[in-house]
């Protein structure tokens, strides 16, 4: 069998990827800009954005996968060749997620998670595939290539496969679930650390504009506004729940668990 490419809008995930990955770069030649650095802190974005187009185009390239009978494998590297074999036996769990720019062409992405590993080390990603690759991945995990009964094997009747059960979140569930969540911590941080920095990369005048402007704000309106900025974040957590948890189904058929929302396609592990 022939190791297939991506489809070209993978360039597009693998893109973003890569421009993630280089974010810090990016904030430093903003901030440069803002501080007055011109043309430097420009032509320094510029070539950052350049340099992850071409490491993505030769990633692009350089990137095969191929669905064989017993293993996934996933050729990568930009300079040094990497083949990576995943048996299907191993896989634990397989995320699928699918972009809105990617539902008109029926592609995906592809998330596989396989067992005894932790990080990034455990997971390989296929960007952009059509819906049938996670398809046959699931299929041969659970169906996998038959082998010759031994007389061992014969002897042992076969266990009884349990019957399927599922749970799916109700509405009184999922909003004590909202409402409860810490999620909204780390979206106030976020947004102090937002203020903070636009106060540092804001011009003078309008600095000066808005410390007059807190000086004369009395102290009721100041804890007015801090309580303005707790119900925008738990506003943002709670409704950020909800969109993922919405229609929440687990199901559990033998020794699967497929989990189900409303806006992600199904993932599939083993019981534990």
């Amino acid at each position: 069998m022939t190791p297939k490419h991506l489809p070209v809008l993978a360039l597009v995930l693998m893109l973003i990827e890569e421009v993630k990955s280089w974010g810090w770069a990016l904030l430093i030649m903003v901030v440069g800009l803002f501080k007055g650095g011109g043309l430097q802190a420009l032509a320094g974005g510029l070539a950052i954005l350049a340099l992850c187009l071409v490491l993505v185009g030769v990633r692009y390239g350089r990137f095969t996968y191929l669905l064989d009978v017993d293993a996934v494998t996933i050729n990568t590297g930009l300079f040094v060749r990497k083949v990576r074999h995943i048996p299907y036996a191993k896989i634990q769990t397989v995320q699928r997620q699918q972009w809105f720019f990617l539902r008109p062409f029926h592609l995906e992405s592809v998330t596989l998670e396989t067992s005894g590993q932790e990080g990034k080390g455990g997971e390989a990603a296929l960007y952009a595939v059509p819906l049938s690759v996670a398809t046959a991945i699931e299929a041969r995990r659970h169906h996998p290539k038959p082998t010759e009964p031994t007389p061992a094997m014969a002897s042992q009747a076969a266990p009884a496969t349990p019957a399927g059960s599922s749970y799916r979140i109700d509405a009184h569930d999922l909003n004590v679930f909202a409402l409860t969540s810490l999620g909204f911590i780390p979206i106030i941080t976020g947004m102090f650390w937002l203020i903070d920095k636009f106060t540092d990369l804001a011009p003078d005048s309008w600095q000066h504009t808005i410390d007059n402007q807190m000086a004369h704000l009395a102290v009721v309106l100041l804890a007015a506004l801090v309580v303005i900025v707790l119900v925008i974040g738990l506003a943002v957590s709670y409704l950020n729940i909800l969109q993922r948890y919405f229609h929440f189904t687990l199901t559990r058929t033998g020794e699967t668990l497929t989990l189900r929302a409303a806006c992600s396609k199904p993932s599939v592990s083993p019981c534990a």
